[in-house]
């Protein structure tokens, strides 16, 4: 199922991202998660729960020329080929698939800042998702993955994905609150409850 799938994804890329993009960018080491070497240690409930790598990583020989070549076991080898495999095995929009991923990505730019992380130290990981094309000259799949859309009721800006996860495809589950479906909700579609009397 599509939205089962997109769901898994959510926490599987929320569980790998935090601590991965974080050593990258604040203690300049990059963590060995391709595909070939990550072990995924599964909760209960079948969701991703941790991680286990074969070793702590290395540190950058040189400063890397791009964010993609700074993140690029974790692009490569570890994200493009899930995208393609899931979207491939269950027809979900790969755009879905990577917008959930760099969602998290510029939510934990942001939180790292917040926390006093220097902006020299972060700016790879801006420039990942503020970045229109790859040095390759294809497009940046995790271009802009969300946009701060002013609003004259409820929270504003609103922080908004671009692209619909579709949880609400679920039973039980409503819109996410940065859904880009807040103001128009689809057929069905619940209103997350803190929502719900605001648009």
């Amino acid at each position: 199922d599509r939205a089962l799938l997109s769901q898994w994804s959510r926490t599987y890329f929320a569980k790998l991202v935090i601590p991965t993009i974080t050593a990258n960018l604040v203690l300049d080491r990059e963590l060995p998660v391709g595909l070939d070497t990550l072990e995924i240690i599964m909760g209960c409930d079948g969701l991703p729960e941790a991680f286990r790598i074969p070793d702590e990583g290395r540190p950058f020989e040189r400063v890397p020329a791009s964010p993609f070549e700074r993140f690029g076991e974790l692009l490569e080898e570890n994200f493009e080929p899930l995208v393609v495999g899931w979207s491939r095995q269950v027809k979900l929009s790969g755009k879905v698939l990577w917008n959930n991923a760099a969602n998290y990505i510029e939510w934990l730019v942001g939180a790292l800042k917040q926390m006093g992380v220097p902006s020299a130290c972060l700016e790879d990981g801006r420039r990942l998702i503020e970045s229109e094309y790859r040095p390759d000259g294809k497009r940046n799949p995790m271009y802009r993955p969300v946009r701060y859309i002013p609003r004259n009721v409820g929270p504003s800006p609103l922080r908004q994905r671009r692209q619909c996860c579709i949880r609400y495809r679920l039973p039980g589950l409503e819109l996410c609150e940065n859904c880009p479906h807040i103001d128009r909700p689809p057929k069905g579609a619940k209103l997350p409850e803190s929502l719900a009397y605001s648009v």
